[in-house]
């Protein structure tokens, strides 16, 4: 499973995820709004927050459970 979060400013790549996830089965777009390229650091906690849930979900579908 492939991870991207984006930020819904992030004109010069959004884009381009957008499109690639569309090919990607295993891939999951998280956009995080009013942010720009580094949504990391405009938005640290809802980045942090998405990037655990999706650790914690592929952790229970990696075991099965």
């Amino acid at each position: 499973p492939t991870l991207y979060i984006m930020g819904s400013e992030d004109y010069m790549f959004l884009p381009q995820v957008r499109e690639q996830v569309k090919n990607q089965s295993m891939a999951i777009l998280e956009i995080i709004n009013k942010c720009g390229h580094v949504c990391n650091i405009e938005a640290p906690e809802t980045f942090n927050q998405l990037s655990l849930n999706f650790l914690k979900n592929y952790h229970k579908t990696d075991r099965g459970s």
